[in-house]
C-alpha cells in the first residue's frame, strides 16, 4: 500500500464519506468526500466546523463531543447530523482522532453517512417489535393451551393433572404444617338414567349444578376436580376424616335441591373418603385415591345416595 500522501486528491473527493481536517481549536484546514457537496454550503478553510452541523448537533459539538476528544483523544462512531441542502438532518456518525503532523496538532474528523444504517437499525427495531408482539401472543396461547389442557370444559373445574398438581404443591410446600389430608371420590347416582329419560343437555345441567354445589361445600384451600364422566374429586390439605365427613354431608344436602323435569328421580350422589389422621406421616396420593375409590364402589353397592370411609391411610 502506497504512501497516504501518494493518493490523489480526486480519489478523496470520492469518499464515500465527508473527511475534515482541522487544528486543535475546530477550525477547518481540509475537507475532501462526496458528501460535503450535501452540506447548506462547501464548507471553506478557515471555518468553524460547528458551522457544519445543524443546531442541535453544534450544541452537542460544544458541550459534549470537544469535552470528550480532548480528554481521551478519539471519538467513535458518535451520532451527529449534519445539516442537508434541504436544510433537513443528514444523519452521520462521527468519528475522530488527534493527529501530530510536524509537531502541529491536527483532528481527523471521518463523518459515515448514517441514512441505510439508520433505515436499517429502524427495520431491526419494527421486526424486533413484531418479534416481541408475537411472543407475547405466543406465551398467552401457551397459557391459554395450559389452562385448557388443566380445565374441564363443561364446568370450568380442574382435571386430574390439577388434583396431581395440588398434591404435589401441598408436599413441597415451606414451613410447619399438618400431614392430615383426605380426598372425596363423588359419583352422580343413576346418570344414565338422567341422560336416557331427558337428553344429554339435561345431563350437562346435571353436571354442572353438582359442581357448583362442589364449589359451595369445600373451604378456599380445597381443590375440586372432575375426575371423568360423573365422577368428581375433591382434595382436602390438612384436613381430617372429621372435616372430610362433615363436607360429604353438607354435598349431600346441596345436591338434594336439584331439580329434574319429574319428581320420581332425584340427583343423588355416593361419596367415598380416604384421609390420613397421622400428623407424623405423608400418605401417597395414589394410596389415598384407592381407597377413596373402594370406599365409593361400596358406597354405590350398598344402595348409593351415601357415604363410606375407608380405612385410614398411612406409611
Amino acid at each position: 500500500m502506497g504512501d497516504p500522501e501518494s493518493v490523489p486528491i480526486d480519489w478523496l473527493d470520492a469518499l464515500p464519506a465527508l473527511l475534515v481536517v482541522t487544528d486543535a481549536d475546530g477550525y477547518i484546514l481540509h475537507c475532501h468526500g462526496e458528501i460535503a457537496r450535501s452540506a447548506v454550503k462547501v464548507p471553506r478553510y478557515g471555518e468553524y466546523l460547528a458551522n457544519l452541523f445543524n443546531r442541535s448537533s453544534a450544541l452537542f459539538l460544544e458541550t459534549y463531543l470537544w469535552p470528550l476528544l480532548r480528554g481521551t483523544g478519539r471519538l467513535d462512531e458518535v451520532y451527529a447530523p449534519l445539516v442537508h441542502a434541504d436544510e433537513t438532518a443528514l444523519p452521520c456518525f462521527v468519528s475522530a482522532r488527534y493527529i501530530d503532523t510536524n509537531n502541529e496538532p491536527r483532528i481527523l474528523w471521518l463523518f459515515f453517512p448514517a441514512t441505510q444504517r439508520a433505515q436499517f437499525e429502524k427495520e431491526l427495531l419494527e421486526a424486533k417489535e413484531v418479534a416481541q408482539r408475537l411472543a407475547i401472543k405466543l406465551q398467552a396461547k401457551n397459557r391459554r393451551l395450559d389452562e385448557l389442557a388443566r380445565t374441564d370444559p363443561l364446568t370450568g373445574l380442574g382435571n386430574r393433572r390439577v388434583l396431581r398438581e395440588a398434591y404435589r404443591l401441598w408436599r413441597t410446600r415451606d414451613g410447619e404444617r399438618s400431614c392430615r389430608c383426605a380426598i372425596l371420590m363423588i359419583d352422580i347416582d343413576h346418570f344414565k338414567q338422567i341422560n336416557d329419560r331427558f337428553g344429554h343437555d339435561e345431563g350437562d345441567r346435571v353436571l354442572l349444578e353438582v359442581a357448583r354445589c362442589l364449589r359451595r361445600c369445600v373451604r378456599r384451600s380445597d381443590v375440586v376436580v372432575r375426575y371423568g364422566g360423573e365422577e368428581f374429586s375433591i382434595w382436602l390439605p390438612d384436613a381430617s376424616s372429621d372435616i372430610a365427613t362433615r363436607v360429604a354431608e353438607k354435598i349431600h344436602a346441596c345436591v338434594r335441591e336439584i331439580d329434574l323435569p319429574t319428581s320420581d328421580l332425584a340427583v343423588t350422589v355416593s361419596i367415598g373418603i380416604a384421609s390420613s389422621d397421622d400428623a407424623a406421616s405423608v400418605v401417597r396420593l395414589s394410596e389415598l385415591l384407592k381407597k377413596a375409590d373402594d370406599a365409593l364402589y361400596r358406597a354405590k353397592s350398598s344402595g348409593r345416595n351415601r357415604t363410606v370411609l375407608a380405612r385410614k391411610v398411612s406409611w
